[in-house]
């Protein structure tokens, strides 16, 4: 069976792990080891690339057994492709090296040989890295392997010229170079020279991004990485997988949460000792050490899969292809693959691959093929990442050659070479070739963490490790198609691809060459999406959310929008293909050339300007440009701002609804005003309705006025807005909407009085931008927000609560006047309350803690006197407002009960506080929140005098009492800031209330042990004669006027109940604790006090 044969070459493909190669003495990865503060290698000059090593002698590598790996032609001397009959490179099935390939070597001179190239193809003498190749580096004589007849190009015929045609031309007899297949005769084979289309120009420099990092961080620098990094991307939450040999996942540099799924290849014992996986995970989404910034991605998801083949050091082809498998179940997208055979000596495979594709004998047979399998990977959304090699050659290894027979591959593949320092490509490095359109480069030698770490290690105490080759170049394209998928989630591997390439950093000759294909990996530019739609259409399926490409967009594809999401383009972008916008919204912020057609469900946003447009969905303009012609269907919407103009240079057809969805800017007087909306070349019909979701304090009408559109926009008063919309609910907030209503229309009416000269001034300015965001309230509910906020009630309630809790201190204190013994006697009270005040349609809350430190004085003949500091911290909480108030202050009283009156007594009190009170005011200006507040002062004095008489019945004493009380506040002038000036402004406030009281307390005294105690409760009422209108007068602070301010209307009645205890602690001390709860309209109060007397 054809699968079954390549699979088992495929065993032994020597896959060269694409670092520098294998050490000739024990075939281990080779790394430089350093000091963190060091340069690689330990070398004193920065950049220098490692010194080359001869090529590797392969550790037992792919040459099965015996079979001659001589080149091998398949063609006598000239076309003879130099097939190295070397194992076919990366086939999953079993190892069984079976060589047929190697067409009887009837090839004399072996040429090519010269080349163990078994396993680690992928990274012969990379600088110092990994692998000191052997000798006779890159391939001394045998430079026809990849030229078949004339090979002489590549590199001069050194020994022998094994090539007896050596005519240099190109490729004489075989013009599609060798194809020893009779079955396939137009197979996609590689060119011989994969440079002829190169430019003669060469790439423009670029500088690095200014946003670099401190210290020896060139590494990160020249990739841009902080670009990324700022952003915070760091691969959190997106899944990467590696398919190398095993990876130690508790080594301290990795990520904690690295996923192991097994080895899917010959199990090695003792474990494998070979780091090459270590070193691609490391390098892929390694931490930092000691502020040098070395992974990628260091805090991906990490997912490893071991493809280790027979021999140590080797990857089974049928492993690697299994452990892709077993990622893509695991949801694994993004893959790094290391690894692969040199396509100059494996020839032979690659032929048999595309023989095995696209000669299957049925449908089943293709899908089972190599290339079928990752084609379904591939169509799974898969992106795999490929070492290039490191051979030296001009043509890649095999696997990033494989588009050239299944161009679906595309989507998924990226191909990776290798740079120096100096950006110029490393001697070692296999070149792009003919897979240029798929490639990139990356680094060739980089530091990360010290691979000798084990777990519990401090990294940071350690030398830092280096290595180099392709496997190296790879895993940083890998990290950086993790960094692009955390920020736009919803990308699929052809968005990548297309993302990661098109914003490479052009080398070597102009534009996508044969050597750096489309140029140096550019972190930072990446993450900011594609710069070049260059594979045809990009289609964007953003699922929800708003995502932003900022770089310049060209190329000869177009964009294709769907999803529910946002997708916002900014700057200049001149791709030439279409847009098409399915569903959800794409916003232009910039420029764009392209022919737009939106689709029934796609929105389209533009901020500058556009080519033609096609609506058949919403077309949003701000203020936009279209260099072209628009034309909406009649069931299609126009929406815009009243104050956006839309130029169209060409034909507007018309039809369909007009929606105006603000008012931009512009003051619209109470006489009206006209707006540009539309000024087109030419007009065909008009629209056939308008809306306006301004029209709440605005309306009006369209006029046609030629070839332009206009609007007649007319004002509505704002409490007539207040009624027709039914906006008064007979709740509490009703007065606040009312007077804010009546603020509102007086200050409009004054901007209409105003000169042009008059509104140039700064303050006025900054008024009628306030005013036109009233204007622009989209809702009735909206408005109804605004006008409250406006009114500023809250200034009014925090009154309100602050002189009712101390009125309340104010009882508490006349209640501890009374003083019966011959000692003075210190008074300690203190007292939490909550207060909750839900009027209909609002609500409030009130914090409360006071306290009383005083004393009481017997003066003989039933008069006591007393005298107290008290102190009063409330906080007061109501929509979009908060009050802290703070009160401080002295209160004096007496109690007078001599003998003549038979127990009844007399009580007054007199109480000066000082009060702060600090607002935090949100104000709602239309669909606009401005923050607001200002700190108010004033003074509270409140008077009481209280009466009452004692009935006892025993142990039980009942005393009903009456009370009157007077709440005198006055306050100071204020004004609120920001806001645009609608802050409001407040003059002086004085306000007197007088309030009375009755209450009925019960009190039972009894002893236990000589100890004496007493129990007690209350009921009682206080009724204000006057409405607690703590409203001001003053207007806005931007426009003075007389109205009011809003309020809530309070109850007038509050019923009262309280229950407590005392107790008698020797002849001195007295102390009690007390429930209180109060009640009224739509108010209510829970209090806890505790209460200390001390005689002295």
């Amino acid at each position: 069976m054809k699968y079954s044969k390549l699979m088992l070459k495929s065993l032994v493909i020597a896959v060269s792990i694409a670092l520098t190669g294998c050490n000739e003495h024990n075939g281990h990865l080779h790394v430089h080891s350093t000091n963190t503060g060091g340069k690689l290698g330990g070398s004193g000059a920065e950049g220098t690339p490692p010194i080359p090593l001869p090529k590797p002698e392969l550790p037992l590598p792919v040459e099965p057994a015996p079979v001659d790996p001589a080149p091998a032609p398949i063609e006598p001397p000239p076309p003879a492709p130099i097939e190295p009959p070397p194992p076919a490179p990366i086939e999953p099935p079993p190892p069984a090296p079976i060589e047929p390939p190697p067409p009887a070597p009837v090839e004399p001179p072996p040429p090519v040989p010269v080349e163990p190239p078994p396993p680690a193809p992928v990274e012969p003498p990379p600088p110092a890295p990994v692998e000191p190749p052997p000798p006779a580096p890159v391939e001394p004589p045998p430079p026809a392997p990849i030229e078949p007849p004339p090979p002489a190009p590549i590199e001069p015929p050194p020994p022998a010229p094994v090539e007896p045609p050596p005519p240099v031309p190109i490729e004489p007899p075989p013009p599609a170079p060798i194809e020893p297949s009779p079955s396939v005769p137009t197979l996609p084979m590689p060119s011989d020279d994969p440079s002829k289309f190169d430019s003669s120009e060469l790439a423009e420099k670029v500088s690095l991004s200014k946003n670099q990092y401190g210290g020896d961080n060139q590494q990160a620098n020249r990739l841009n990485l902080k670009d990324a990094r700022d952003q915070g991307l760091d691969g959190s939450g997106v899944k990467v997988g590696i398919v190398d040999l095993p990876v130690h996942i508790q080594h301290p540099a990795l990520p904690e949460n690295t996923v192991d799924l097994g080895e899917f290849g010959t199990h090695h014992s003792p474990q494998n000792t070979h780091t090459h996986g270590d070193i691609v995970a490391l390098v892929t989404a390694g931490k930092d050490v000691n502020g040098r910034v070395l992974g990628i991605a260091s805090n991906a998801n990490l997912h490893v899969a071991g493809a280790s083949y027979i021999i140590p050091g080797l990857i089974d082809g049928n492993a690697a292809l299994k452990a892709l498998h077993a990622l893509n179940e695991k949801g694994v997208k993004i893959v790094n693959n290391s690894y692969g055979s040199n396509y100059a000596d494996y020839q032979q495979d690659y032929i048999d691959y595309a023989n095995e594709y696209l000669n299957s004998n049925n449908t089943a047979d293709k899908k089972r093929s190599y290339i079928g399998q990752v084609t379904s990977l591939v169509q799974d959304n898969m992106l795999f990442i490929w070492a290039a090699g490191n051979s030296g050659e001009n043509q890649p290894n095999i696997d990033p050659l494989l588009p050239l027979i299944e161009p679906e591959l595309q989507k998924g593949w990226i191909a990776v070479a290798g740079v120096n320092w100096d950006n110029n490509i490393n001697e070692h490095s296999n070149r792009c070739g003919d897979a240029k359109e798929w490639c990139m480069a990356a680094y060739w030698q980089v530091d990360m963490a010290n691979l000798e770490a084990q777990p519990g290690d401090d990294i940071n105490s350690l030398p830092l490790s280096a290595a180099a080759g392709t496997s190296i170049a790879a895993p940083q394209v890998t990290g950086a198609a993790v960094l692009v998928k955390q920020k736009y989630p919803w990308m699929t591997n052809d968005n990548l691809r297309t993302t990661l390439l098109t914003t490479a950093t052009d080398l070597g000759a102009k534009g996508v060459d044969s050597v750096y294909g489309w140029g140096l990996l550019n972190i930072g530019k990446a993450v900011n999406g594609p710069a070049q739609f260059a594979f045809g259409n990009f289609s964007a399926n953003v699922t929800d959310g708003q995502y932003i490409f900022s770089n310049d967009i060209s190329g000869k594809g177009g964009l294709i929008k769907n999803g529910s999401g946002t997708l916002i383009l900014q700057g200049q972008h001149t791709y030439q293909g279409e847009t098409w916008i399915n569903s959800g919204m794409l916003a232009l912020d910039g420029s764009n050339q392209s022919e737009a057609h939106i689709v029934h469900n796609g929105t389209y946003q533009v901020k500058g300007s556009t080519g033609t447009v096609n609506n058949a969905g919403t077309f949003i303009s701000r203020d936009a440009t279209i260099n072209g012609n628009f034309t909406q269907t009649a069931d299609a919407t126009f929406q815009t701002n009243l104050g956006n103009k839309t130029t169209i240079n060409g034909t507007a057809n018309l039809a369909g609804r007009l929606y105006f969805d603000a008012l931009q800017s512009g003051f619209v007087p109470e006489t009206g005003t006209k707006v540009e909306v539309i000024n087109a070349q030419q007009r065909n019909g008009e629209f056939d309705k308008t809306e306006l979701s301004a029209n709440i304090l605005l309306d009006g009408k369209t006029v046609y006025d030629g070839h332009n559109v206009n609007f007649d926009i007319t004002r509505i008063p704002a409490r007539t807005a207040v009624f027709a919309n039914h906006l008064l609910t007979h709740s509490a907030a009703d007065q606040a909407i009312q007077s804010a209503a009546d603020a509102v229309d007086k200050t409009f009416t004054h901007l209409d009085s105003l000169q042009m000269s008059e509104l140039q001034d700064t303050q006025k300015q900054d008024l009628v931008e306030g005013a036109v965001s009233i204007q622009n309230v989209q809702s009735a509910q909206s408005l109804k927000r605004s006008l409250y906020s406006l009114s500023g009630a809250v200034y009014s309630n925090a009154n309100v609560v602050n002189t009712l809790a101390m009125g309340k201190l104010n009882n508490d204190f006349m209640s501890s006047v009374q003083n019966t013994s011959d000692r003075v006697e210190a008074i300690v009270k203190f007292s939490h309350s909550k207060n909750r005040w839900n009027p209909s349609g609002i609500k409030g809350k009130q914090n409360t803690n006071s306290g009383i430190l005083g004393a009481s004085k017997n003066f003989g003949n039933g008069l006591s006197g007393a005298i107290a500091y008290t102190f009063q911290n409330s906080s007061w909480n109501e929509p979009d407002a908060s009050a802290d108030i703070k009160s401080n202050g002295l209160m004096i009283g007496s109690f007078y009960a001599p003998d003549a009156w038979k127990g009844a007594f007399l009580s007054g009190s007199l109480g000066y506080n000082r009060f702060s009170n600090d607002v935090n005011h949100q104000i709602w200006l239309g669909e606009k929140v401005e923050q607001s507040g200002a700190k108010v002062k004033g003074n509270l004095w409140q008077l009481a005098v209280n009466g009452g008489k004692p009935f006892n019945l025993n142990r039980l004493t009942l005393t009903p009492q009456l009370g009157m009380r007077y709440d005198y506040l006055q306050q100071n002038s204020f004004t609120e800031d920001g806001a645009h000036g609608f802050g409001l402004h407040a003059r002086k406030l004085d306000k007197g209330i007088i309030a009375g009281t009755a209450n009925l307390l019960t009190q039972y005294r009894f002893d236990i042990n000589d100890t004496l105690y007493s129990i007690f409760g209350s009921v009682g009422v206080e009724h204000d004669f006057q409405d607690r209108d703590y409203a001001t007068r003053g207007g806005f602070a931007g426009m003075h006027s007389n109205e009011k301010a809003g309020r809530w209307s309070s109850a007038k009645t509050r019923w009262n109940a309280a229950v407590g205890s005392n107790i008698q602690i020797g002849r001195n001390i007295n102390a009690g604790i007390q429930y209180q709860y109060e009640n009224g309209s739509h108010w209510h109060s829970n209090s806890a006090k505790a209460n200390l007397n001390i005689r002295f």
